[in-house]
């Protein structure tokens, strides 16, 4: 486990550099003006999706290739995922006594045998070796940004965050006897949740929001809002701060979008229906391209309309226009029915 952690860290290293010398890096985050709502009826059509890869040894053949340079050398984020990987297989294998002794010496030890610090595996380092697996399934993944490693890369950290936290939790108990402990494990932590919120702006904000990844988004923003009142983000290595800020702007326009798409939907959404799909259904359009909501109008439905538009805090301009829209066209629409009873 040690040496294959130590291995990993070396190539690890190699690929932050080759990351910060990058052009990617130099752009720094995702554009947020480029993620906002864009009407799907006047947007053009997005490019068809690869095809899928479906067998195991397709996806075994395209991981292999994916970490590999355009003159078939195997990438450092390459080396270092593998590395971690073993690593990270090999502690979960370890059935630890207590969470920081293996099993097989916990028993020589009630055996009679001298108990030694060398066999521990306490909680700094267990921290350490997820928060680099982490880190090098994001370098990894950015060398591939396809379906099937974005799903791979998703999937490891979560799995590292989980574990990060959990981990965090057992020392935060003890924190004034092993204060160094503390920060070591808070310190990795951080870098688990700036990982995460990596990838959440370069994956699922990606595609039109929803309530459940605004919540998760919202959840490492608060992780992360913790960790630095408490001091553990300062020396933790973190490569660009902008990516928290970013998803700080994402996450406060995807919650006003919402918000926005509930009042014209006349109801709250479920966790997993997108934004696009949720307007798409609720807004038709006249002859002229007027905004037209989808469900009968009433004095109550504008006035909720209304209110949304002034309780969102900072939603997408086109969705807001559309909105906007919407209530001119409604309050005509009940005018014109006013008028009509009258001449009646």
């Amino acid at each position: 486990m040690r040496s294959e952690a130590e291995a990993g860290l070396r190539h690890l290293e190699q690929a932050k550099r080759e990351c910060m010398e990058s052009a990617a890096f130099q752009r720094g985050p995702p554009d947020i003006s480029q993620m906002c709502f864009t009407d799907p009826n006047k947007s053009p059509p997005p490019p068809p999706p690869p095809p899928p890869i479906s067998q195991v040894h397709d996806i075994n053949f395209h991981l292999q290739e994916s970490g590999t340079s355009s003159t078939g050398e195997e990438l450092a984020s390459e080396k270092a995922f593998k590395c971690f990987v073993r690593s990270v297989h090999a502690l979960q294998s370890l059935d630890l006594h207590g969470d920081v002794v293996p099993q097989v010496f916990a028993e020589l030890v009630a055996a009679g045998a001298a108990e030694s610090r060398e066999t521990h595996v306490l909680e700094d380092e267990q921290a350490e070796l997820y928060s680099c697996w982490a880190e090098s399934v994001l370098l990894k993944f950015r060398g591939c940004t396809c379906p099937g490693c974005a799903a791979l890369a998703i999937q490891a950290v979560r799995m590292a965050h989980i574990q990060a936290t959990r981990l965090f939790g057992k020392v935060d108990r003890v924190k004034q006897s092993h204060a160094e402990r503390w920060r070591a494990v808070g310190q990795a932590l951080a870098r688990v949740v700036y990982v995460h919120i990596c990838l959440l702006l370069e994956t699922e904000a990606q595609a039109s929001p929803t309530r459940s990844l605004v919540w998760r988004a919202e959840q490492c923003l608060r992780e992360w809002d913790r960790l630095e009142k408490a001091g553990l983000t300062q020396g933790a290595g973190v490569l660009d701060p902008r990516h928290v800020a970013a998803l700080q702007l994402w996450a406060k326009t995807a919650d006003s979008d919402l918000y926005l798409a509930e009042a014209l939907h006349g109801q709250s959404m479920p966790p997993t229906k997108t934004l696009q799909e949720v307007v798409q259904a609720s807004v038709t359009y006249g002859a002229d391209d007027t905004p037209i909501l989808a469900r009968p109008v009433s004095t109550e439905v504008v006035g909720n309309l209304e209110q949304a538009i002034t309780l969102s805090s900072l939603p997408s301009p086109m969705l807001a226009h559309i909105v906007r829209g919407v209530v001119v066209n409604a309050v005509a629409e009940l005018a014109a029915a006013a008028r009509l009873r009258e001449f009646v």
